[in-house]
């Protein structure tokens, strides 16, 4: 049975998320697995959904920061979206901005607007969060720890396969398998959404 907590939280979300498909006067309903999903993200629990291809997976996640911000968790909320492919997040980064959402791509963006997190969407390769002293330490600051709603992992089937090595052998690309190290860094305990697809 859920608290009295319970029941205000999700009234509170389903009065953001109400408010906040009106404000973007889109056509759409969202599904109730995608409600289901970004409640529970943006409600600190960790999430691994695997969804139908063509659901709208990329929705929860650009949705997040919007529904964070109507809820007032946070008055820049941004969220971290750890992503295998370049080609992936220059879509991703198109497709939020036709939303109405600021979203930079690490590497390719004004790094000052990222560093310090006047941005809803930061998108960038396991390699660039982990690897950069300069993002690790953005990671770690203030700012941003102030106004993170969480950390996205998008395709997160390739953390297993590519993070993952055979016996005596170097991974393909090592850092998948150090994804967890992203919430290390954030030096709390951030929420993380694991989004893949089924066909």
């Amino acid at each position: 049975m859920a608290t009295a907590v319970e029941h205000l939280e999700h009234h509170s979300f389903e009065s953001a998320i109400a408010s906040v498909l009106s404000d973007l006067n889109v056509s759409f309903l969202l599904k109730t697995e995608q409600r289901t999903t970004l409640e529970a993200f943006i409600s600190k629990k960790d999430v691994f959904a695997v969804f139908p291809t063509g659901i709208g997976k990329s929705l929860i996640y650009k949705l997040a920061p919007l529904v964070a911000k109507q809820m007032g968790l946070s008055e820049t909320p941004l969220v971290v979206v750890i992503s295998p492919l370049v080609a992936l997040m220059e879509d991703q980064v198109k497709e939020a901005t036709k939303l109405g959402l600021s979203a930079l791509q690490l590497g390719t963006d004004n790094g000052e607007l990222i560093r310090t997190s006047r941005c809803q969407l930061i998108f960038g390769s396991p390699e660039s969060w982990l690897l950069s002293t300069k993002w690790r330490e953005m990671l770690c600051s203030k700012v941003f720890r102030d106004n993170h709603v969480g950390i996205v992992v998008d395709e997160v089937h390739l953390t297993y396969k590519w993070g993952k090595a055979a016996k005596g052998e170097k991974a393909f690309r090592e850092s998948f398998a150090r994804l967890r190290d992203t919430q290390i860094y954030c030096k709390t305990r951030d929420t993380c959404v694991g989004i893949d697809h089924i066909c």
